[in-house]
């Protein structure tokens, strides 16, 4: 129970936050404990919990008030494994630390801004997005910042809304009219651009009562820039109509992506037949664990599949593609 449990811990804080580190360790006052690390932005909550606790399915468990002074005031904390990554976003979320650390924070924020501001006019680049229904808009970017989309006005228009939006990135950009269907989001439409050109970003903030207002974060430097380029590299080969079709988000640390693939229906090959191949070329391109989501109707002739790519994950094959 108690590595079931672990594990369980180590799986949901690995998909919810940036960089989690996690070790085993043993000292006379708490016998065997676990250490582990989780770093979201700019803070790090930074906790010990008891491998004895651990094997029930409510434990206590305690984190530095300041990550940064190991003889910090410990804060104590009970939680269910289920609810563990929760409790932990909520440190995050309501700044539940010493004030000094805050502050710290803080004045490294302003220092970072600062910084930031001074070398805009020497680090921005333009940056031409390509949009939804052949839109486009020019941004200049530095290397690494903050994107805000914000809808001043929209209406229905088919099968979705179109926008008059502000774009807030070294300097506002205004955009009169960009359409958006109505599975997506201006958030995961910019994101799904940026991603296309090699950006890596992720939406980190949206306005979800009235879908008006976005923050991406992203960066020219692309950690998983080999993932991102193998996927452009999955074209048409011969009679399948399987290759790779767009970045749609980054999510926690899933890359979402879309994939032409077979129509399900009449006389083409079944879902249930082509997801598992479609999977398993998907691994062997990537060295990634892929995971298939859902079909949408595409085109005549072909559908739409789309797939979660864990970026923090390894696939090693153990045979040759395509043989059973």
């Amino acid at each position: 129970m108690i590595k079931q449990n672990i594990n369980k811990i180590h799986y949901d804080i690995t998909n919810e936050f940036e960089v989690v580190t996690l070790s085993e360790k043993f000292n006379r006052d708490l016998g065997s404990y676990i250490e582990i690390s989780i770093t979201e932005g700019k803070k790090e909550v930074k906790l010990t919990l008891k491998k004895t606790e651990v094997e029930k399915n409510s434990f206590d468990w305690s984190y530095l008030s300041n990550p940064l002074v190991e003889s910090s005031d410990l804060v104590y904390r009970t939680s269910t494994v289920l609810e563990f990554s929760r409790d932990i976003k909520d440190i995050f979320e309501k700044n539940r630390f010493d004030s000094d650390y805050l502050e710290e924070i803080k004045k490294k924020n302003d220092i970072n801004e600062n910084k930031a501001l001074s070398q805009t006019s020497v680090t921005s680049r333009l940056c031409t997005l390509e949009l939804n229904y052949n839109t486009e808009v020019d941004l200049k970017l530095s290397d690494e910042g903050e994107i805000k989309i914000i809808s001043t006005d929209s209406y229905h228009a088919g099968l979705g809304y179109t926008h008059k939006i502000d774009i807030i990135a070294n300097e506002k950009t205004s955009l009169e009219k960009i359409h958006i269907d109505w599975r997506d989001n201006l958030g995961q439409t910019f994101c799904s651009a940026l991603l296309d050109k090699g950006v890596y970003a992720r939406v980190i903030g949206e306005n979800n009562a009235y879908m008006s207002k976005y923050k991406i974060k992203y960066s020219f430097e692309n950690p998983y820039k080999e993932v991102f380029d193998s996927l452009k590299e999955m074209v048409r080969e011969g009679r399948s109509n399987f290759r790779f079709s767009q970045f749609v988000k980054v999510e926690k640390n899933n890359l979402i992506v879309k994939f032409v693939g077979h129509e399900v229906g009449g006389s083409y090959t079944p879902e249930s037949k082509v997801t598992p191949l479609y999977i398993e070329k998907i691994q062997h391109k990537t060295s990634k664990k892929v995971k298939f989501i859902e079909r949408l109707s595409g085109g005549f002739g072909y559908d739409i599949y789309v797939f979660s790519i864990n970026l923090k994950s390894s696939f090693k094959p153990n045979r040759t593609l395509g043989s059973r």
